[in-house]
């Protein structure tokens, strides 16, 4: 008669794998049109490319909600995408690549601030402000504040 799909409820379970599924794929740089042509390939799932669409639209904010940093949607995934790559290289004991993680997603999000932080002023005189901090990049009270 058609190409119709046949409506099938999944439990609440199904539908959380389907999820994740969604999520993973985005995170491993599917597109939408990927997405949308691997559900409908699978022929167990019964998707309608609406539906498919509505998971893409869910996994985004799950993204986002796992990862909220006050940020947008790149940036969750990519803390996503950080996280996932951590665990891979944590579950082969490779803590040097683990390390190697951390330090470039602690970049991306701004947390290996600068140790000395200079204020120059060039006219009439020149003064510069240095602050020196501790390696957590705390300044504790009674740490010295020059001005030269």
């Amino acid at each position: 008669m058609g190409d119709q799909s046949i409506s099938i409820r999944h439990s609440d379970q199904e539908l959380d794998i389907i999820l994740e599924t969604v999520i993973e794929m985005i995170v491993k740089g599917y597109s939408s049109t990927n997405i949308v042509l691997h559900f409908k390939e699978d022929k167990s799932l019964h998707r309608t490319e609406r539906t498919i669409h509505n998971y893409i639209k869910s996994a985004k904010i799950e993204i986002k909600e796992r990862f909220s940093c006050e940020s947008d949607e790149l940036m969750a995934l990519a803390a996503f995408r950080y996280e996932d790559l951590y665990k891979k290289n944590y579950a082969i004991q490779d803590y040097r690549e683990c390390r190697n993680v951390q330090d470039s997603f602690n970049k991306l999000v701004g947390l290996n601030a600068p140790i000395r932080s200079e204020l120059s002023i060039a006219e009439p005189k020149k003064l510069i402000i240095k602050i020196n901090r501790n390696e957590d990049n705390q300044i504790k009270p009674g740490d010295p504040i020059s001005l030269d």
